[in-house]
């Protein structure tokens, strides 16, 4: 499973595999970044190069199939964006949505995350944003089997 943490225009990513309960890897790279974006993804395994490809050249819709049960946010490296797109193996449709809030988190961490980032808020204002997503990443994996503290993340260049 994975913990991912957007805060503002800053993004971070845990690396633990798992399955069901047993951890497979700590140090897995679950990203792929290209010249203008950072791919991040959760869910069930795939080709993640070739998921962003087809995102990237609009044609990910035509072959779904290929990711069932994945989720990938996309992260321009410039504006801080952030873009869902979500394959469902039931329906097996694309749903592509704008993140377009100040905190969102991703995962199975996700509500420690969130416990974290108000705590961290309320306590520590010296803090990038940045460095908000990976303690609050580094704090789920405290409270959470399926996240690690290997941790990578991103800051926008605005």
């Amino acid at each position: 499973m994975t913990t991912i943490v957007k805060v503002g225009k800053s993004i971070a990513i845990d690396s633990r595999i798992t399955e069901s309960d047993i951890v497979l890897d700590d140090n897995f790279k679950k990203f792929h970044e290209d010249n203008d974006n950072i791919y991040l993804f959760t869910g069930s395994m795939c080709n993640f190069e070739e998921m962003a490809k087809l995102y990237k050249e609009k044609g990910i819709s035509d072959k779904s199939e290929l990711f069932m049960d994945t989720t990938m946010l996309v992260f321009n490296k410039k504006s801080g964006d952030v873009t869902q797109i979500r394959t469902d193996k039931e329906s097996k449709a694309v749903q592509v949505s704008p993140v377009s809030c100040h905190l969102y988190c991703l995962g199975t961490g996700r509500k420690y995350a969130y416990g974290a980032i108000g705590y961290i808020q309320r306590s520590m204002d010296k803090m990038t944003d940045e460095e908000v997503a990976r303690e609050a990443i580094h704090s789920a994996s405290v409270f959470d089997l399926y996240t690690c503290d290997k941790i990578k993340s991103w800051s926008a260049c605005v």
